[in-house]
């Protein structure tokens, strides 16, 4: 059984009753969702009611990120928030043939800045060019360096908004500006 709660203009709080617990509490789950009306939302719910009792569900912060990647992010984000498809083609590209086999297993939960720090430092090392050309990314003067920080920087930051708990470990990564050595 579920419930609707407006939360805002547009933003409703889906909640379903999934068990009791071993005190006799009821074990529920929640989900915020943006719908214009009503109607809108209980379409919403009864969809959430069904992934919940199929046992299709996991919660936000025990996904991997790749199934992040496949559940959310290519299919309901990124089709409607990058406006150019050259654009969401070259970072689907570099997400899927660099964040993915070297995050993809990993929990939302578990990665942290640094190892996003960690990994754009490799990518200055020599030897980490995939099209095995010698020298290394440099990170004031190559864009494509950039648009791996881009990439890289975007999926983490849709799973921060994707996460229910109270913590929020913001990656913090900025674009460096170019400068005139």
């Amino acid at each position: 059984m579920g419930s609707i709660r407006q939360r805002g203009k547009d933003s409703w709080q889906l909640q379903v009753t999934v068990g009791v617990d071993a005190r006799g509490y009821a074990d529920r789950e929640y989900k915020t969702i943006r719908a214009k009306n009503i109607s809108e939302a209980r379409k919403e719910l009864a969809k959430f009611e069904a992934e919940l009792l199929s046992g299709n569900y996991i919660r936000p912060e025990n996904m991997t990120l790749h199934q992040l990647y496949e559940k959310e992010w290519a299919t309901k984000y990124a089709p409607i928030n990058y406006g150019s498809k050259a654009t969401l083609e070259e970072n689907v590209k570099i997400i899927e043939k660099r964040l993915l086999p070297r995050f993809g297993h990993k929990k939302i939960k578990d990665i942290k800045t640094i190892h996003i720090v960690n990994y754009i430092s490799e990518l200055q090392k020599d030897g980490s060019r995939l099209d095995n050309k010698p020298g290394a990314y440099r990170r004031h003067r190559s864009t494509m360096c950039i648009r791996r920080i881009t990439a890289c920087s975007n999926v983490p930051n849709h799973t921060v908004d994707q996460r229910e708990s109270g913590e929020r470990g913001q990656v913090a990564i900025k674009r460096v500006k170019q400068g005139s050595d």
